[in-house]
Parts: structure tokens; sequence; C-alpha cells
């Protein structure tokens, strides 16, 4: 594995990218850096595009009517119809460029990968058109153009998919609706898009970057603090593993969406360490599945699970051990 870069560099040259997927404890991440002195974070910039504009990745995939109604709704009420990627972009690079004109924080961008990827790409994968992704082409596969691609110091976050997968089936249920045998499910559940991009930017900037396992941030949050820090240039005694509870005004006053996908956080006062799982034994995951949504999803979401097992076995290899 390639030494990963922990020198002193330029603000610009340190734009730092959280790639990561749904539910692997993303948020619980930036809400540890949240308060860091260094740091400008910058939320989800492709969501409205990926998510709500015209090129939104549901519209290329088979879905069930209920999830379907809903994205459209999510649009109108959100204002996002006409959202590109295009606009998504400038925006970005114009958040970016404010921040730096300052010359004293670095801009922490965190995204879904899926949302970072090329949806014409993704959706001939999907369909077969394009045949399975050579990694040897190493062309850019993503959103975002090469010359502010480069100069992204990138960070992935994954997590064991028989935690990952059907914690967003269970996330997404009552509020986007999809169902498990939806194709929009296995897109946005699959760890392919996070290895993709791990190969892209490794072979374009010769470095392994830095990859974190969300359970290593519940179950040894010391450990990443340091390894994250360490590895970015950042004073680690400015993040925060304690903090104040959302106060019930607040948390009352917030859609059902951010309440229903952040209101563990949201009322969390910490870290909740006695929650990690690292331990995971796929024959007992999949009898709780079937208790907990019945057998024909139960088995759904195994085969899902088993077929992104390669794809999290190569990128767990990058992770830090202790």
């Amino acid at each position: 594995m390639a030494d990963r870069p922990v020198a002193t560099r330029t603000v610009a040259q340190k734009r730092i990218f959280i790639f990561d997927s749904p539910r692997t404890r993303s948020q619980l991440f930036n809400k540890i850096f949240a308060v860091h002195p260094q740091l400008h974070q910058i939320f989800h910039p492709f969501y409205p595009a990926g998510s709500l504009g015209p090129e939104r990745l549901i519209c290329r995939f088979r879905q069930c009517d209920a999830a379907d109604e809903v994205q459209k709704v999510l649009a109108a009420t959100e204002g996002a119809e006409q959202e590109t990627y295009h606009k998504c972009m400038e925006s970005l690079i114009e958040n970016v460029n404010q921040t730096e004109t300052g010359g004293e924080k670095v801009v922490w961008i965190k995204e879904h990968v899926v949302a970072c990827l090329q949806p014409e790409m993704i959706s001939g994968l999907i369909s077969g058109e394009t045949g399975s992704h050579d990694g040897s082409k190493h062309t850019n596969i993503s959103v975002m153009p090469d010359d502010f691609l480069d100069t992204l110091t990138p960070v992935f976050l994954i997590r064991h998919p028989a935690l990952m997968i059907p914690s967003w089936y269970r996330a997404q249920r009552l509020t986007l609706q999809e169902e498990v045998s939806d194709e929009s499910f296995r897109v946005f559940s699959s760890l392919k898009w996070a290895r993709m991009m791990f190969e892209l930017v490794r072979f374009r900037s010769g470095r392994s970057p830095l990859v974190l396992n969300g359970e290593d941030l519940v179950a040894r949050p010391d450990m990443i603090v340091q390894e994250v820090c360490r590895t970015l240039d950042l004073d680690p005694k400015q993040v925060q593993l304690q903090w104040k509870p959302v106060p019930k005004d607040e948390l009352d006053a917030a859609d059902f969406m951010r309440r229903h996908f952040f209101g563990d956080l949201m009322t969390s006062d910490r870290i909740k360490t006695g929650q990690a799982k690292q331990t995971v034994d796929l024959d007992e995951e999949e009898r709780s599945w079937s208790a907990e949504f019945g057998v024909e999803a139960a088995t759904t979401l195994r085969r899902l699970v088993d077929e992104n097992m390669e794809h999290y076995d190569y990128l767990n290899q990058y992770v830090p051990k202790t």
C-alpha cells in the first residue's frame, strides 16, 4: 500500500473530500469535525442534481410508484426541479473560492460517492450496455472536471454491507419508500461506486487515499481522530467527541426527512461506543432481517450484501489497522 501524504500543504492543495455511502456513519463523522476551526464544511453539493433535478439518478432506474412519487414531491418542495450537475458544480466552485479567499480555512466537502459519478456511466453499467468497468482506462468518471478533481485530498468512508445495506433499507422505508427489489435501491446501496472512485483518484494521484471504516469510528473514535488529523494535518484538540443535543424546539421544527434520518444524532450528546459491531455473522443477520422485514426482503438483502462483499473487502484492506 502506498504511503499517504501527511506534510503541510496550502489551503487550495488540501481540499478535503469525504466520499461516503448511505449509512456508513458519515453524519457522525461530520459531527466530530463540525466545529473544527480549520475547516469549512460543505454538505452534499451534488444532492440537488443527483436526487432531485432533471438528471437525477432515480429517473434512470426501475423503482416502485411510491418511491417515484416521493422524489417528485421532494424536488418540488425543495425547489430543485431544474438543478443540474453543471449548476451544482458551479455553486461548489464558488463556495470553495469564497472560503479559500480568506486563506484561513480548508474546505471539507461531504458527498455520497454515487452522486459524484456520471449518471450515464452508472446506468450503462447497471443495464449492461457498457459492460463491466475497466479500471485500466482510468478516465474521469466523476461529474467534477479534471482540474478540480486533482486538487482534492480524498477520504473514503465504508462499512460492512451487512450493516450498511439493511440500515439504509430500514431508514428510507418511511421516507423515500424504495422497495428492496427496486433497481434504484441496489444502485444507492452499492459499494461498487466507492471502489471505482478510489481506483480513479489513486491512479491520478499515485497515492492510496485514506479509507475509514464506520464501525471503527464508533469502536475506536480516538484512533480515528488521530489518523484523520495526522493525515490531513489538522489539530486533533479541536474535534468534538461530546456535544449538546439539539434543543427540543429546533428538533420539533425540523422537517420529517431530517428528523427521520438524523434524529438519533440530533438527540445524542456523544459517540455511543457500545453500538459498534465488528464481528458479523451473515446467517445470523439474515435471520434477523427475516424477522424484521420478511423472508422475501431478507433474501434480497442477503443477495445485495453478497454482491458487495468483494468491493468491501477490497477497500477494507486499506483501512488503517490498530
